[in-house]
C-alpha cells in the first residue's frame, strides 16, 4: 500500500530492489535547503543526514536507486530547513 503520499509522489511506486525511482517533491521555497532520510516498515530510519538544495520553482525530483533496500512499504521523508514544510513519499519493495 502506498497511499497517503504528502505533497509528492513516486514513480514507479512499487519496483524490485535495484528499481531507480522518480520521486517528485513539491511546496517549498525555492533555494531553500532540505534534508531527507528513508524509515522502513518498522519505522527504523536510514541516512538522517542526507542535504540538498530545493529548486527555484520550489518543486524538485530526486532519483533513488533502491540497491539493499529489502521487501516492503518505504517512505521518503524530506522537511524543507527554512519552511518546515514537508513532503512524505511512499513507496515499496516488491519481494
Amino acid at each position: 500500500d502506498v497511499s497517503g503520499d504528502k505533497d509528492g509522489s513516486a514513480a514507479p511506486s512499487s519496483g524490485r530492489a535495484g528499481t531507480q525511482f522518480a520521486v517528485s517533491i513539491h511546496g517549498f521555497q525555492g533555494g531553500e535547503e532540505a534534508s531527507y532520510w528513508l524509515t522502513d516498515k518498522d519505522d527504523a530510519v536510514f541516512g538522517a543526514q542526507n542535504k540538498l538544495t530545493i529548486p527555484p520553482s520550489g518543486s524538485g525530483t530526486l532519483h533513488l536507486t533502491s540497491n539493499g533496500l529489502y521487501a516492503g512499504r518505504w517512505a521518503i521523508t524530506v522537511p524543507g530547513l527554512k519552511s518546515n514544510h514537508e513532503s512524505i513519499i511512499y513507496f515499496c519493495i516488491n519481494p
